[in-house]
């Protein structure tokens, strides 16, 4: 309903006022525009919304993941089978990773948004950007599972495809865990 709204407002801005039903070489844009509003707000409220009922304003690090054993190398995985009431028992992953630890071009420890807690924030490669977009792409709704020395350590839900090759794992890790994990993949760059 609001983007309906939108959607009227944006078109008699943009259109020619004194025909206002006359159709013009804009409307597209005007489409593109409404599209990216749409993205950028359910983005917001994904983004705002959290598995439990807080009642006060402090920000809690995400709860830690176990580790999953897994005999595969270091990488980004897409799912082949995963059931989200399955609680990470019934998983499978594909043969090789979408992304290996060649595809990093900078790895670091930095701290959340909030900053309260560690995280790690990795850039890709321009390539490993390009592997990462279509990866995140195809699994929109679905975990992605972060293997390193044959565990999966993480396993974040893709909200939506990311284009610029830049991720931050956020795990509830402890401080030397995640210094390990960064060696651990420095080591393969």
């Amino acid at each position: 309903m609001m983007i309906l709204k939108l959607k009227k407002t944006l078109t008699t801005c943009l259109t020619n006022k004194k025909y206002p039903d006359m159709k013009t070489k804009r409307e597209p844009q005007i489409n593109k525009v409404i599209l990216w509003i749409a993205l950028i707000l359910v983005l917001t409220v994904s983004s705002c919304a959290r598995p439990h009922n807080r009642q006060d304003n402090t920000h809690e690090p995400p709860e830690k993941f176990e580790p999953i054993p897994v005999e595969r190398p270091n990488g980004f995985y897409a799912l082949t089978r995963y059931s989200p009431a399955s609680d990470y028992v019934d998983i499978e992953l594909e043969a090789e990773p979408a992304i290996t630890p060649k595809d990093i071009k900078e790895i670091r420890k930095t701290t959340s948004y909030f900053g309260t807690w560690p995280e790690i924030e990795i850039q890709l490669t321009e390539e490993g950007a390009k592997k990462f977009y279509l990866l995140t792409r195809a699994n929109i709704g679905r975990p992605i599972a972060i293997v390193v020395e044959n565990h999966i350590v993480a396993m974040p839900m893709v909200m939506a495809a990311i284009v610029q090759g830049r991720v931050s794992i956020a795990g509830g890790f402890p401080e030397n865990e995640i210094d390990r994990i960064i060696e651990i993949l420095k080591e393969e760059q």
